[in-house]
């Protein structure tokens, strides 16, 4: 029994592990417990946003599908087949997308490469696209792209939350 106006007594429990290091090597100490939540929070956000290009893509395809059957015209056969390609295209690398999201909220490096991999096919796809049209490349959606794939990337840029990812 303590006095009144003691303060409460604190006891420490756990086991103590030995650590064997070599000389001039950095130790990071990771406590198991408790994970940031930084990466199920980027998991999330990215998966859900995939996820909505999925529906997107899907109206795409829908549209060309319509555009390829009631269009009447050889042009707009041509467009509505083009437009079935970009939104299967768009609809595969969405689906990519979601599971890139899926992984980076489980903890996985996989899913942050996987999505950094997506940006990079994205602004190859558009420079493709721009170039091919003649047009100058959007430097606007490059620098999104850019924005998004720091964004992504922070789990593993963090040394604290990159040491908790496997």
């Amino acid at each position: 029994m303590q006095p009144q106006g003691a303060p409460p007594e604190q006891v420490l429990t756990g086991s103590i592990q030995p650590v064997v290091v070599m000389p001039h090597q950095q130790v990071m100490v990771v406590q198991g417990g408790q994970r940031d939540s930084l990466p199920i929070v980027i998991g999330v956000v990215y998966g859900l946003w995939n996820l909505l290009l999925v529906g997107l893509s899907g109206l795409i395809v829908i549209g060309g599908l319509f555009l390829a059957d009631v269009g009447g015209t050889d042009d707009a056969t041509a467009i509505g087949g083009f437009l079935i390609t970009l939104g299967i295209i768009a609809l595969i690398v969405s689906l990519v997308g979601v599971y890139a999201g899926v992984e980076i909220a489980r903890y996985k490096k996989r899913g942050v490469y996987v999505g950094l991999a997506l940006i990079g096919f994205s602004v190859i796809l558009n420079l493709a696209m721009t170039t091919y049209s003649g047009e100058t490349p959007d430097l606007f959606n490059i620098g999104c792209n850019g924005i998004c794939a720091v964004f992504i990337a922070l789990p593993l840029m963090i040394s604290s939350i990159g040491a908790q990812m496997e």
